[in-house]
């Protein structure tokens, strides 16, 4: 087996040690948005994601993630389809006690991935910022580009997406954790 090949498990490993906190939710509108974040615009490319969804409870999001992901990567792996991202959390609304959301894995090409549901999210422009810390930190993130589409008149986002991109067992230090947020504001599939 290559080495390169164990990341993706040991990444799903430490998820259900240390799964990312809430994004969003009451304590985010507490916050004053951090105006050192640098908001850009992307054109983001259509992917395919494995996914769970579910409307969720944020004190239970980490054990949605902790539950689902692992489930997911498994499924991904029994197929033979290639995984081509990080574990990502998408999110289409929130309100004061919960999120409609997915633990969601990104693939080569779409399949039989029962008991999950293949969610395409097409091409289009997104926002978007890359925060490093720890994930209790990510409300800021949100808040600078919520911030700035306010600023800039955008309609809202029809998905945000959080790609995960650092393993914590390689790199201890959390700050150097790297999760990159996006807004999508043009049609978002999976619905």
């Amino acid at each position: 087996m290559r080495l390169l090949a164990l990341v993706p498990l040991l990444l799903l490993f430490i998820w259900t040690l240390q799964p990312p906190k809430p994004i969003i939710g009451p304590a985010a509108a507490a916050q004053q948005p951090d105006t050192s974040y640098a908001v850009t615009m992307v054109k983001w490319d259509t992917h395919l994601y494995v996914a769970h969804r579910d409307t969720v409870k944020f004190n239970d999001i980490s054990a949605f993630f902790q539950e689902y992901l692992p489930a997911i990567y498994t499924r991904i792996q029994t197929a033979g389809v290639p995984m081509t991202g990080a574990p990502s959390g998408l999110y289409w609304w929130w309100n004061e006690q919960e999120a409609d959301m997915a633990a969601a894995i990104p693939v080569a090409e779409a399949g039989d991935f029962a008991p999950f549901v293949v969610v395409p999210v097409t091409a289009a422009e997104a926002l978007t910022v890359d925060y490093f810390g720890p994930y209790e930190g990510l409300e800021g993130a949100h808040q600078a580009v919520e911030k700035y589409m306010e600023a800039h008149d955008y309609d809202p986002a029809q998905l945000v997406i959080e790609e995960y991109l650092t393993d914590p067992t390689t790199q201890p230090d959390t700050s150097k954790w790297l999760t990159k947020v996006y807004y999508v504001l043009g049609e978002a599939d999976g619905e």
